[in-house]
């Protein structure tokens, strides 16, 4: 998936790629030079099936985010 690109007011840049989205989290990928971080945002439904989609998926983010 493609990301955006930006900067901050000292003229460093960065790109951010999204790894996985659903309707209860998001996983960026966000890169500056050779280094890069993953940051994820949750929301929790408060439908439990649904918020045992999310519980069940949290412990495969390692693996999500090795392979970006």
């Amino acid at each position: 998936m493609q990301g955006v690109s930006g900067f901050c007011q000292q003229k460093v840049f960065f790109t951010t790629n999204i790894v996985d989205v659903t309707s209860q989290y998001v996983t960026i990928k966000v890169s500056l030079g050779g280094n890069h971080w993953f940051v994820s945002a949750v929301y929790a439904s408060l439908i439990p099936h649904l918020r045992q989609q999310l519980w069940d998926y949290l412990p495969t983010l390692t693996d999500t985010v090795q392979g970006a």
